[in-house]
């Protein structure tokens, strides 16, 4: 009897692990149309769609999709930025990012390179980008608004920007 309840459990998890598998997003194509406009690119793991990208890499992906990743890389030799946690080959992104109002980093001379990116700082780059402000006497957002103002603007929907994991 122990070896049937065995058994029949056995084949419950791998049923309910065959589910989750089937029902799993797989966001792979979404990723390749990307690359293929030239807007993302992934890393030598592979597009890693599982995990938020850092801070770098969305600041990459950001100038990438306004188009300006040749006047970024002109940037790299004339890095002036105020971020110390910047590796040399991003130089020029996180440059034109600086120079444009884009990003103004995480304080503390830091960019946050390796810091996970969240919904609502993604939110406040492509904002920013857009010509909105959250800084001066009358701004349209503030970081702490930037999620809710970026759907109010009809940048971000809760169906495509999951705020407890940005992916």
């Amino acid at each position: 009897m122990k070896r049937i309840c065995k058994t029949l459990l056995l084949a419950a998890v791998i049923m309910a692990l065959l589910a989750a598998t089937a029902f799993a997003a797989d966001f792979t194509h979404c990723a390749d149309a990307l690359k293929d406009l030239g807007l993302f690119s992934g890393s030598d793991k592979g597009y890693e769609l599982d995990r938020a990208p850092t801070r770098l890499e969305a600041g990459v992906m950001l100038v990438r999709l306004l188009g300006q990743e040749e006047n970024a890389k002109a940037l790299a030799d004339n890095y002036t930025a105020p971020f110390t946690d910047v590796k040399p080959w991003a130089y020029g992104y996180v440059q034109y990012l600086y120079d444009n109002g884009l990003s103004k980093g995480q304080g503390g001379g830091l960019f946050g390179s390796d810091s996970p990116c969240t919904a609502q700082q993604y939110a406040t780059f492509l904002l920013r980008a857009l010509g909105y402000t959250d800084s001066g006497a009358t701004p349209d957002f503030t970081y702490a608004n930037a999620l809710t103002f970026a759907t109010h603007k009809g940048v971000a929907d809760e169906l495509n920007c999951d705020q407890s994991n940005f992916l």
